[in-house]
């Protein structure tokens, strides 16, 4: 990844946003509202590498079932990988509870 010098907030929020998607600020502050813009640009927007003369994206990681998918070592389950995405909904109103998130099939499947 290519790290774009005095926008580390932004490029911090644009790699989380592809990993799990969409992000809105957490207040109505315009400060926040241009860091939020700012990483949904970076997320889907390329540039010409210098070395390459290519067009690369700025923000080349995955979501995270793909980044889990193609991590080295133990291969990760579908089931986990579920069980995962399933506990980062960003929506708190769609989030599961506690109680709920022990009810996933993954967890199930363990007992």
């Amino acid at each position: 990844d290519k790290i774009v010098e005095g926008l580390t907030e932004a490029w911090c929020l644009a790699k989380i946003r592809r990993l799990i998607g969409p992000l809105n600020p957490p207040i109505n502050n315009p400060d926040y509202q241009e860091e939020f813009l700012l990483a949904e640009y970076l997320e889907s927007t390329s540039f010409e590498h210098p070395d390459t003369k290519l067009e690369t994206q700025f923000i080349t990681v995955g979501t995270l079932r793909q980044e889990l998918k193609r991590s080295p070592g133990p291969k990760v389950s579908p089931e986990l990988i579920d069980f995962l995405e399933h506990l980062l909904v960003v929506d708190h109103t769609k989030r599961p509870a506690a109680s709920e998130a022990l009810q996933h099939p993954y967890l199930q499947s363990l007992s």
